[in-house]
């Protein structure tokens, strides 16, 4: 069973529901702890089987009486009968624990398609190595030695300036020690990538 998650970063799955004849896209609820939450129109337009009208908590631990209902659910390809608690009209669909208890949620890293959507995702696995090589590189110099080689590699500030910014005062000392800082950060890359 596959699932996503949203733009607004709620997780889905999709359930083959027998009496609508189509699947039908549910939001995982962790919180919920009974099996499937449907709209009431929904229920009444595929005709589910009422069972009972029974008390249920929720969140904000008030008590309401809910009326429910049966459904078969197609459940890694077995049918399986399961109660079907009534929402309001138009509310969401939610999988509930009951459905979830003795699985497993496997994540995967899926790459942004659309600049639209997951900003600063990494579009593509080249982008995704490169930045996992950069976060590396990062913790390996350290925070001063990545900024460093930052002003001086990607920026072209010179070493005086950069030695300044350190909090050296006199420009010889300024740029000896932008230098030497420089070498030791480079030296740590060296070690890193194994370029010694």
């Amino acid at each position: 069973m596959r699932g996503w998650l949203a733009s607004d970063h709620t997780p889905y799955v999709t359930i083959e529901l027998l009496e609508a004849g189509v699947e039908r896209e549910f939001v995982v609820d962790t919180g919920f702890s009974r099996s499937l939450y449907l709209p009431e129109d929904k229920i009444a337009d595929w005709n589910l089987r009422f069972i009972t009208s029974a008390p249920m908590v929720l969140a904000n631990q008030r008590v309401v009486i809910a009326d429910v209902f049966e459904t078969t659910v197609v459940w890694f390809s077995v049918r399986n009968r399961v109660p079907v608690i009534a929402g309001p009209r138009g509310c969401d669909s939610l999988l509930g624990m009951e459905l979830l208890e003795g699985c497993r949620i496997d994540l995967d890293r899926v790459l942004a398609v659309d600049l639209g959507d997951y900003s600063g995702m990494a579009k593509t696995e080249r982008q995704v190595f490169h930045r996992q090589r950069y976060r590396e590189a990062v913790q390996a110099v350290g925070k001063i030695g990545s900024q460093v080689l930052d002003w001086v590699i990607c920026r072209d500030v010179g070493f005086e300036q950069v030695g300044y910014t350190l909090g050296w005062s006199s420009r010889p000392q300024a740029h000896a020690a932008a230098v030497e800082r420089t070498k030791t950060a480079l030296d740590e890359l060296c070690r890193l990538w194994g370029t010694e």
